[in-house]
């Protein structure tokens, strides 16, 4: 995914999914699809990029934890790729604490 197609989805002028799928997430924000599209194609900067935009604004609400989680793991796996295992590991700690607190059911982005 190219820095470009990031700008399109951070500013929602693109959803990156295709039409079969659009129609059964069409309920969730496209910077969080974003970020599963970019960290399924082992994007992880990009992913963490899409997500930021999206948990910025609501860093205090109810999902704040569950989105920074995210990031962290995508960050993690910056880290992991760049051969800097402590940093990464650090992240993956963090991003553990926090997202063991939200079940294993999707939350609408």
């Amino acid at each position: 995914m190219t820095r470009k197609v990031i700008r399109s989805i951070l500013s929602g002028d693109l959803n990156p999914l295709t039409p079969d799928r659009a129609t059964r997430d069409e309920n969730y924000d496209p910077r969080y699809l974003g970020y599963f599209e970019s960290f399924g194609q082992g994007l992880f900067f990009e992913a963490h990029e899409a997500l930021e935009a999206l948990w910025l604004p609501q860093r205090q609400g109810t999902n704040g934890p569950f989105y920074k989680g995210l990031i962290q793991l995508a960050g993690a796996f910056v880290h992991w790729q760049k051969n800097r295992p402590e940093p990464a590991v650090a992240l993956f700690g963090l991003a553990r604490a926090n997202l063991r607190k939200y079940p294993a059911t999707p939350i609408r982005g």
